[in-house]
């Protein structure tokens, strides 16, 4: 049975007719497109790659920076019936190329020094500036919901990023059910603001967010002065941040009344319960946490800011993610046999979950029966919900035990010492591998700072070796690769092995 027909242009019509001049989003720079206006470019848009000849399911890259641009250029693909190919605007002459190999694309919408290059390295490009606002007499046909609607890319932390394929039915699917799970759905004009890479998930909120008639600030980057001035005039109703951000925002508050915002939606990273009491000591328990993959989009599990708090009461290992949102199925283990309770491996099965992989040009599924590995690991508490304790990849070797990275780092709160401290191996012949504590522009004695918070943990799961770097490397989505990690520390120092080991300069 084939999925329904998905009106998008309707809906975005709709929306248009409903809000009509009522800003829909605004940049940090204070430039603003009214919903009729939002329309009226993504419909633009939609009637040049229409006119280009592109048929349903064409795959066509967006990399466009956090702007209005990226939020129109996203429409307008998704309406006219492309295969939306997401790149991150920070990506590399070599992630763009390997995106297109990936998938196929031949066509960019682009602007800017992104748009050149684009051009400079063989691509046709859909250029923002010269795209007009149209407002159509009729709605645009309906989209079939079989066809490729939008493809992302897995982060890369342990090889090359794998390209998703949602359908674009899934897509519908995901969208509502992001709706669904909103911790405060908008009245018309409540803003919500995002910050973070808008190819992941700032678009995913940000169009549940807008079908409510709510107006989306978008900021190209965590600029903290325009923060700090957001929030200190109590204008914001609710704001999109992982922890990083959160860590980086709290950086800067001095006293001041942040007390304006009804929720906070994080996820991507583990939240710590020590970045937790921060964060509710400034702005509330307002947080509500999600659980999502590149290969599931969240919600593929959702923690109220009610439930959160009973969840750090608790007093459990890892990071508790809560309960599966509705038609998402978690299994502990291997769905066919494994062991209820104990620590194993997360496989997710979900309806809005993407179609598969796209493998030399062809579309691979999931594994049997529809179940993801999703790497991760985790266990049920006695409550039914899930906590995350680590990446299978990431696991720690040493001495015999086994550590979870996440675990360590968990205790850590590096903001008065750090921007931040990471937790990694180094192979050993002695230890099998040493847990290595790597921080970010750390201030002088940050070891010792370090020390003090691990005082709580066994001695097998504390760091023996200690390295200062001024920048970490981070992913397109802004994530630390641990991989990567290791391989800058080995470039640069020797281990010397041994009970006691320590690190010499390479010469």
């Amino acid at each position: 049975m084939s999925a329904p027909n998905i009106p998008w242009s309707n809906a975005l019509r709709v929306l248009a007719e409903q809000y009509e001049d009522r800003d829909a989003v605004r940049d940090r720079e204070g430039n603003s497109l009214t919903f009729r206006e939002l329309s009226a470019f993504a419909h633009g848009l939609a009637e040049r790659l229409r006119s280009m000849g592109l048929v349903f399911g064409t795959p066509v890259g967006t990399f466009l920076p956090n702007s209005l641009q990226a939020i129109w250029g996203m429409y307008g693909c998704k309406i006219s019936g492309m295969a939306e190919v997401a790149m991150s605007s920070v990506y590399t002459d070599e992630e763009v190329m390997w995106s297109v190999k990936s998938s196929g694309l031949k066509y960019v919408i682009s602007v800017g020094k992104w748009a050149e290059r684009c051009r400079d390295l063989g691509l046709d490009v859909v250029d923002c500036d010269t795209i007009m606002p149209t407002e159509l007499e009729e709605q645009l046909p309906a989209v079939p919901g079989d066809i490729w609607g939008r493809l992302l890319f897995t982060s890369g932390t342990t090889s090359q990023p794998k390209c998703l394929v949602y359908s674009h039915a899934k897509r519908f699917l995901g969208e509502t059910l992001q709706k669904a799970t909103l911790p405060h759905h908008p009245k018309p004009g409540e803003k919500l603001l995002v910050m973070t890479p808008f190819v992941h998930g700032a678009s995913i909120v940000t169009q549940a967010w807008l079908d409510g008639g709510g107006e989306v600030i978008i900021h190209d980057g965590v600029h903290l002065e325009n923060v700090e001035a957001l929030l200190s005039a109590q204008g914001l109703t609710v704001m999109f941040a992982p922890p990083t951000v959160l860590a980086k925002i709290l950086s800067v508050h001095r006293g001041q009344n942040w007390a304006g915002l009804k929720a906070i939606m994080t996820g991507t990273q583990p939240l710590s319960p020590s970045l937790y009491a921060r964060v509710k000591s400034v702005f509330g328990p307002i947080t509500r946490v999600t659980y999502g993959k590149t290969e599931c989009i969240n919600p593929i599990t959702v923690l109220t800011a009610s439930q959160l708090e009973k969840a750090f009461a608790a007093g459990y290992e890892g990071s508790c993610v809560g309960w599966p949102a509705t038609g998402v199925e978690v299994s502990i283990g291997p769905p066919v046999q494994h062991a209820e309770g104990d620590e194993n491996e997360v496989w997710l099965r979900a309806q809005h979950m993407s179609d598969g992989y796209v493998v030399a040009g062809q579309l691979r599924q999931h594994e049997p029966d529809g179940w993801h590995a999703t790497g991760d690991l985790g266990a049920w508490d006695e409550q039914g919900r899930l906590w995350l304790t680590g990446r299978l990849a990431d696991v720690i070797k040493t001495g015999g035990y086994r550590v979870h990275p996440d675990e360590v780092e968990a205790n850590l709160d590096p903001s008065a010492y750090a921007q931040a401290v990471v937790i990694c191996s180094l192979p050993s012949d002695y230890w099998g591998e040493v847990i290595t504590a790597v921080a970010e522009n750390p201030q002088m004695g940050w070891e010792d700072r370090v020390r003090l918070q691990l005082t709580g943990l066994s001695k097998h799961k504390q760091p023996r070796l200690f390295v200062a770097m001024p920048s970490l490397p981070r992913n397109p989505q802004g994530k630390i690769s641990r991989r990567q990690l290791r391989d800058r520390i080995l470039e640069r120092y020797q281990l010397i092995d041994g009970r006691y080991p320590s690190l010499t300069v390479e010469n």
